[in-house]
């Protein structure tokens, strides 16, 4: 099954920032609205995506 990318990117992460390591998505799809999945510097989480 082919991932659905949704419109937009991931913001970046800021050098020396750390996100949670946990994996709350595996993919675009499974984040709600226009959510991206993205990484946050360890793991991957859902976030709003810039244009």
């Amino acid at each position: 099954m082919q991932q659905q990318n949704k419109p937009g990117a991931c913001p970046e992460v800021s050098a020396g920032s750390y996100g949670r390591c946990d994996d709350h998505c595996s993919g675009d799809e499974s984040c709600p609205n226009n959510m991206k999945c993205c990484n946050n510097g360890c793991g991957h989480a859902c976030i709003v995506p810039v244009f």
